[in-house]
């Protein structure tokens, strides 16, 4: 299986590494940077730390995080 990291930020954060960091500052009282988000998109990866408090931001802000639907069994769907 594989998860859609690139899909999950786009789709809980629309306005792209400014409004991750934004959240982050709010919720976290520190943000990751913008250098280290776009890294993220790039590379389709979140290290896991990140991962776990942007979905707890996630579910906190929506109720739920709903991260089984960004999982895949088509690797080259988990890159887009």
């Amino acid at each position: 299986m594989f998860f859609q990291f690139k899909r999950f930020l786009k789709d809980n954060f629309p306005g792209g590494a400014p409004e991750v960091m934004l959240y982050c500052d709010l919720y976290l009282k520190r943000n990751p940077g913008r250098s280290a988000v776009m890294k993220w998109m790039q590379r389709n990866s979140i290290p896991a730390e990140w991962f776990a408090l942007l979905c707890v931001i996630v579910e906190l802000e929506r109720g739920h995080a709903n991260v089984s639907s960004y999982l895949t069994g088509d690797k080259d769907a988990a890159r887009r």
